[in-house]
């Protein structure tokens, strides 16, 4: 992919509108550090890296409700690795009580099941949870671990990740495209993306390759995939050379469409 030939445009030219919504705060309890962010056919959640809350909107921004970071003790999280809407249900993962916790959309308990290791995403499959355990038992190794609800025996899947610079947890984490069965991870400090079948097994890793006349290096990070985001008819990949970022579309069979650049 040569990141040479880029364009500069506009959003307009790629999407019919862009849509703003300004999100109501709360003067008590204010959205400090915005971390990640669901948008689904009713409601806006965002998640509070800082003050471990998850935020409730409606579409037009209205503050709804604020789940609130307690404590530690049962029916309780203290942090907020990451978060994932399933059907009416709010599933948090708070990774270091090492626990999965279900709420419905009333922001009331329902359970928690608790798991015996570190992670930081996860996803909530048919019948089966998925982590990733992101470098954190070896530096050299990006590892998942797929864990069934009948209490089948975990299954751990390995990647080799040469550049890996320690434990990360990432912004979109694991994303399900809405046309098809994959689900997919980008793999840090690397320009590989992890494919998982719906039964939650991994199904391939993809690698791109990126040409690039000037590299500059910025915290020892020289070229990331930040995002690999499916919609329905392209793909949304977003990379980070030094201190400039490139917007690139892909069609279903990962040929180049567009690649736009945003210098910082």
């Amino acid at each position: 992919m040569d990141l040479n030939n880029i364009k500069n445009g506009y959003f307009s030219d790629l999407f019919d509108s862009v849509r703003y919504v300004l999100l109501e705060e709360d003067n008590e309890i204010p959205l400090v550090h915005h971390f990640k962010t669901v948008v689904q056919e009713e409601f806006v959640y965002v998640s509070d890296i800082h003050l471990n809350n998850l935020s409730k909107y409606d579409l037009n921004g209205n503050l709804i409700t604020i789940l609130k970071s307690k404590g530690q003790g049962p029916k309780e999280f203290s942090q907020i690795e990451d978060f994932q809407i399933v059907g009416d249900t709010i599933i948090i993962y708070d990774g270091h009580l090492g626990k999965l916790i279900y709420f419905n959309q009333k922001l009331e308990f329902i359970k928690e099941i608790k798991h015996n290791f570190s992670s930081t995403n996860f996803y909530r499959g048919k019948n089966f949870n998925l982590f990733s355990l992101n470098n954190f038992t070896n530096s050299q190794e990006f590892k998942f671990v797929k864990i069934n609800d009948n209490n089948n025996p975990s299954q751990y899947f390995t990647v080799t990740n040469q550049n890996a610079l320690g434990k990360v947890r990432l912004l979109h984490g694991f994303v399900k495209s809405s046309n098809s069965t994959e689900i997919s991870i980008t793999l840090p400090f690397s320009h590989n993306i992890a494919l998982f079948k719906e039964d939650g097994n991994l199904k391939a890793i993809k690698e791109f390759e990126f040409n690039i006349d000037e590299v500059e290096e910025i915290r020892g990070q020289i070229k990331i995939i930040n995002a690999f985001i499916p919609f329905d008819e392209f793909y949304f990949l977003t990379v980070f050379f030094g201190k400039n970022g490139f917007q690139i579309l892909l069609d279903q069979n990962s040929e180049t469409k567009y690649i736009g650049k945003k210098s910082h």
